[in-house]
């Protein structure tokens, strides 16, 4: 829920704790992705977000604190959606639609922009390894399509290091290669990775 305080300098908005913290991710995410990683300063972020640096701190604490999280609402969410929706889909068709989805998710521009800048800052990009996050994946593979778990394994393994090298230096790649970048041959690439998925 979200309130507007008027005072004499400018009017204030209250938010929940909960909506506090997504909008002042949502602004470093922004931050991060339009100008790069020397962008995130609680300061910075605080005026992003059209709040105070104090209430940055109070939420996330360090800038550290506040990049770890954009990273696991990030990556997180796509990963628990991906599951929950494979999960429901009973055509094999639909799982293949919701698959090619997901790949173009993780190939999505903007995401290798985060990537490559929370690199940058020295940090993991990935939910905590503890969490087996794509390990859950493997086996959801494994349950839906009866292939072995090492297959799998590799099939995951394939299908995010393809997705994220396109997501971070596709454009660069193609241009290498004479291959025009557009709409058209990112979605042939991740159709043809798909039917290596099948």
């Amino acid at each position: 829920m979200t309130t507007i305080v008027k005072g004499d300098l400018m009017p204030r908005i209250r938010r929940t704790p909960e909506a506090a913290r997504a909008h002042i991710l949502a602004a470093a995410r922004r931050l991060l992705i339009g100008e790069g990683p020397r962008s995130l300063k609680l300061q910075r972020v605080g005026k992003a977000a059209g709040m105070s640096h104090a209430s940055v701190v109070h939420y996330f604490g360090t800038i550290d604190g506040l990049t770890l999280e954009m990273v696991k609402d990030n990556h997180r969410k796509r990963r628990e959606a991906l599951r929950a929706e494979l999960g429901q889909i009973e055509t094999k068709q639909g799982r293949q639609t919701r698959i090619e989805q997901a790949l173009a998710n993780l190939s999505d521009r903007e995401q290798g922009r985060l990537t490559i800048g929370l690199l940058s800052l020295g940090l993991d990009p990935f939910p905590p390894a503890e969490e087996l996050g794509l390990a859950s994946i493997v086996d959801l593979l494994c349950d839906l399509s009866g292939i072995s778990k090492e297959e799998a394994q590799r099939l995951v393994l394939v299908s995010v290091f393809t997705m994220l090298g396109e997501a971070m230096v596709g454009v660069q790649m193609r241009e290498r290669m004479g291959v025009d970048d557009d709409d058209a041959s990112r979605t042939e690439l991740r159709r043809w990775l798909l039917t290596k998925l099948a």
